[in-house]
């Protein structure tokens, strides 16, 4: 129950979108691209998508789609939190980081201690 035979490469398109269809007059021979471009899939959605979610355009930012008013926004709160860290000098960065590891440590085993006990 074919209209026409299917060319090696591409797909069956079918129109209608119900699963349950058989009629041959319901599909399109398309590429594989188009057929998923087409449907409801997350990639078919994110690929019409042309804004943020705060509405920035998207744009091909280092071989991403992606926002780059947003990208900028996050990489600004970042550097915020590490400039702090960065302008002390190399033996005070040593000394706060092995602190922080002792601290870590300690409170992985008050937790470990707690769901034993």
């Amino acid at each position: 129950m074919m209209r026409e035979p299917i060319p090696h490469g591409l797909a069956l398109d079918h129109l209608c979108r119900v699963r349950a269809c058989v009629n041959p007059w319901h599909t399109e021979v398309v590429t594989n691209v188009e057929n998923t471009m087409r449907g409801e899939s997350p990639p078919a959605k994110n690929a019409r998508k042309d804004a943020c979610p705060k509405g920035h355009p998207l744009e091909k930012f280092t071989g991403q789609r992606r926002c780059r008013e947003c990208h900028n926004e996050k990489n600004r709160a970042r550097n915020k939190i590490l400039k702090p860290w960065l302008s002390r000098s190399p033996e005070r960065r040593e000394r706060d980081r092995v602190r922080h590891l002792k601290y870590w440590h300690a409170v992985g085993k008050h937790k470990k201690a707690q769901r034993e006990g």
